[in-house]
């Protein structure tokens, strides 16, 4: 078999040349995203620095939250949609719904921004919690657009705004910072999360008019929609809540400086994941749809078992290995970073193992089971972080990496227990 017909057998293959798609943009975006983090580290210093990644964070934990596992169950729906009707009715169901839940969280935090930053021991959240409150609301409606395109195959798309998003983080957060501080970096997620959403709706209403649609059909698929996410906001909800709460511990019990170690090392972790988080709305995709042809739904899963070992291995032994001059970038004051970053490397080998498991058991409705682990092991991390600080006396950083890879290794046997034993077992009576 030559180059050239090995080049078109794996050109003509949707699974593979989605994959290529997905990884590129999820490349160029996140490669952007990640020279941004690092500019805004070295100005803001660890401190401010934690300040914006607890910020950021809360954003993105929160839009978990304010899209009511939209961006998953769209991706589900849209996948198994028939006709142009039936698409736009899934469509306008799944974004109504994503936009009420974001109002409905983002208005609170507006309201309540005051007493919120009193909480977090600092009067300088005040404005940047506002500033999140509207930012809520497009990052909401960019999640659930980008699963709503994912479930319609249009990865070349979502590759374009993927590199419209790294662009304008690498400039507005950067730019807005300079001239306006916390803020303006603030403001420029933002702008940022705007300016995609827009590019989302309108791919989106190319592929099926948004204007078009029955009342009646969206209210019924929308029932439909809400049912079948609330186990997947539920174990979503879990990761932004348990997650932020990490992030709370370390901020109250040690210092922000510490925070800002761990949001540090946190962006080289997603590193390694960006292939696996890339493809999680292929994987989600073509496993839904193929769940009629079991031979195709297996070989599709063992493909991205694959995938996904070669593209978590390879990143993570390279940024363990230089982990010392990845520290050297971020400058003096973020002393011990190395080994933060060497911890959460080894995470995620679990958290790979848990991403695949988690497609698989979602595209097959098992929802429930991937909320019982996630809240599992999300408490066992929070529990184990609290011990090591109160009681062993670590810092701070070091003590959530230590409890998350720990968390992580909890939720891939518990998954692999319940996919591999319980179900088969089941299965044979």
């Amino acid at each position: 078999m030559n180059l050239n017909s090995i080049y078109n057998k794996l050109k003509g293959d949707k699974l593979i040349s989605d994959s290529v798609w997905s990884i590129l943009g999820s490349v160029l975006g996140y490669g952007l995203s990640l020279i941004s983090g690092v500019i805004l580290a070295r100005c803001m210093g660890d401190t401010v620095y934690g300040e914006f990644g607890m910020v950021k964070q809360m954003l993105i934990y929160m839009c978990i939250v304010a899209t009511f596992g939209m961006g998953i169950t769209g991706t589900r729906f849209i996948a198994d949609a028939d006709v142009e009707k039936d698409l736009s009715s899934k469509m306008i169901a799944a974004l109504l719904i994503s936009t009420l839940f974001s109002l409905f969280l983002a208005i609170p935090l507006f309201i309540f921004s005051s007493q919120i930053a009193s909480f977090l021991g600092s009067r300088s959240f005040l404005m940047p919690l506002k500033i999140t409150s509207l930012a809520l609301i497009f990052c909401g409606s960019y999640t659930t657009g980008t699963g709503l395109l994912s479930g319609l195959k249009e990865f070349k798309q979502i590759t374009l705004i993927k590199i419209i998003y790294g662009f304008m983080m690498l400039i507005g957060c950067v730019l807005l910072y300079c001239i306006l501080g916390l803020n303006g970096a603030v403001w420029g997620l933002a702008v940022c999360y705007f300016i995609v959403t827009v590019f989302c709706l309108i791919v989106i209403h190319r592929r099926a008019s948004l204007l078009k649609f029955d009342t009646n059909e969206v209210q019924k698929v929308a029932k439909k929609m809400l049912l079948f996410s609330i186990p997947v906001v539920l174990h979503e909800a879990i990761y932004g809540v348990m997650n932020w709460l990490l992030m709370l511990i370390i901020a109250k019990m040690t210092d922000y400086s510490q925070l800002g170690l761990y949001t540090a090392a946190a962006i080289w972790g997603s590193t390694i994941m960006f292939i696996p988080t890339a493809l999680r709305s292929v994987a989600l995709s073509h496993l839904s749809s193929s769940q009629s042809d079991e031979t195709s739904h297996y070989r599709i899963l063992n493909r991205l078992i694959i995938i996904t070992s070669v593209s978590v291995a390879v990143p993570m032994i390279i940024i363990i290995l230089c982990s010392g001059f990845i520290q050297s970038l971020y400058g003096p004051s973020y002393d011990g970073l190395s080994q933060v970053i060497s911890v959460t490397c080894l995470s995620c080998i679990f958290n790979a193992v848990i991403f695949i498991l988690t497609q698989e058991l979602t595209s097959k409705g098992n929802n429930w089971s991937i909320f019982i682990s996630r809240f599992i092991g999300n408490c066992c991390a929070i529990l184990l972080t609290f011990v090591l600080i109160e009681y062993f006396n670590q810092k701070g950083a070091i003590s959530a990496s230590w409890a998350c890879l720990f968390s992580a290794v909890i939720m891939a046997l518990s998954l692999f227990i319940y996919k591999y034993v319980v179900i088969k077992h089941f299965k044979s009576r």
